[in-house]
């Protein structure tokens, strides 16, 4: 696939807006709550970026940070969706994206099934890649689930596993364990 180039190292042109928050390297900020977003693969980017454009996401009242990025994403064409998202599956991984040594702790075991500590299955996975992401950033996307504001699905589509996953019987202190853990903190 072709690129447009431009001054951010070979990225698509339209990743300038994307460096802004998430860093030229695609690392995020845990200091701003931005997620990393370099090495994730690029089906579960092309995902979200359409599920912003279309509002399926950022689009729940409250929910400040993703109607920050459904602005960013309105303006992408499907082909820039498609290049965004290869380009980013094609970037270096974050230096925190190492599994836990630890052992899960219990309500973290239904999420390691997709949410995988085996590298390999990083690449096909339309499931993100949560190790070294911030707690606080993983919490704040754990609280949407629960509170339903995240894991909507655009009509005719099945709905987002998370949504089941992530129930109200989870109180705030055992949302913080996982992201923790997710986290390796």
């Amino acid at each position: 696939m072709e690129l447009a180039e431009a001054d951010a190292g070979g990225a698509p042109s339209h990743y300038l807006a994307c460096m802004s928050c998430h860093g030229l390297d695609g690392w995020g900020s845990p200091a701003t709550r931005v997620p990393a977003i370099a090495g994730q693969s690029s089906s579960y980017v092309k995902k979200q970026l359409l599920d912003y454009r279309s509002g399926v996401r950022g689009s729940q009242k409250g929910d400040k940070w993703g109607a920050q990025m459904a602005l960013m994403a309105q303006p992408l064409s499907d082909d820039d969706v498609a290049q965004l998202a290869y380009h980013l599956a094609e970037q270096p991984l974050w230096p925190g994206a190492i599994p836990n040594a630890k052992p899960a702790p219990k309500a973290a075991l239904p999420c390691l099934g997709c949410h995988s500590k085996d590298r390999a299955g990083w690449v096909t996975s339309t499931a993100p890649i949560l190790w070294g992401l911030s707690s606080d950033y993983l919490f704040r996307q754990l609280v949407a689930y629960r509170q339903g504001d995240r894991g909507g699905a655009p009509p005719g589509e099945a709905p987002d596993p998370m949504a089941g996953v992530v129930d109200s019987f989870l109180s705030d202190q055992v949302l913080m364990d996982i992201a923790r853990y997710f986290a390796n903190e």
